[in-house]
């Protein structure tokens, strides 16, 4: 999470009076600092999230794609690296069964802040649609991404999420959450686009979700298919 030394407000506008929470729906409320650009709850400037995913707090699929894509042509440019991971929580049409869809909402929740301490500050994180998320880590070869993506699926094994199941009911325990990951590189003398970046991961997250879930996967076109599954 960025670290700022000016005051911190909730994610609003500076110039309004009523700043109940932060725009990330962290639930969390702050001091008025109407001199100060930045929230102590997500750390980003007011108004960063206003046009993302109001679930979790990320940005949407076509942000993350708009900011992506600016990453992308600058590596290209520069003749560097840069590693893609789509990241999709496994068994999630079970968990929205068996505990209600409210539930399911915070364990995205819970998995999006999860992300948010996994993938490096410089990566750029966006929820790309129901419960499959996306990080794009610039200047970053295929053993750190293999490492961060490591780090992502035992941090998420490790969630520890509650959720009411009746109005006015005790919280309870969600358990079982387990990702699966895949990874694709870009390297200079691979001639893609970004869009070939999305379809090497998709395609390899689709073959991982018949395989079983909760591994991590460099994705590569051909027959060299490096996996590791997790029991």
């Amino acid at each position: 999470m960025p670290q700022h030394s000016q005051p911190t407000i909730a994610c609003e506008d500076p110039t309004s009076h009523t700043r109940p929470h932060c725009d990330a729906e962290c639930g969390l409320v702050y001091r008025d600092a109407p001199d100060t650009q930045w929230c102590s709850a997500c750390g980003q400037h007011y108004g960063y999230w206003k046009r993302g995913d109001r679930l979790t707090g990320l940005p949407d699929r076509w942000d993350w794609e708009a900011s992506a894509l600016t990453a992308f042509r600058q590596t290209r440019t520069n003749h560097d690296v840069l590693a893609l991971l789509i990241i999709d929580l496994d068994q999630f049409k079970q968990i929205n069964d068996e505990f209600g869809h409210l539930a399911g909402d915070t364990v995205l929740r819970g998995l999006a802040s999860e992300l948010r301490q996994s993938i490096p500050d410089h990566g750029l994180l966006g929820r790309y649609g129901d419960d499959e998320f996306l990080a794009l880590l610039p200047h970053t070869g295929q053993n750190i991404a293999l490492d961060v993506a490591q780090r992502t699926r035992d941090g998420v094994e490790t969630m520890h999420v509650t959720a009411s199941m009746t109005p006015g009911g005790a919280p309870v325990h969600v358990p079982r959450h387990t990702a699966s990951i895949r990874i694709t590189c870009y390297s200079p003398h691979r001639h893609w686009e970004l869009a070939d970046l999305l379809l090497d991961a998709d395609t390899a997250l689709r073959e991982a979700k018949r395989s079983g879930g909760n591994s991590v996967c460099l994705a590569r076109r051909g027959p060299r298919h490096t996996q590791t599954n997790f029991p």
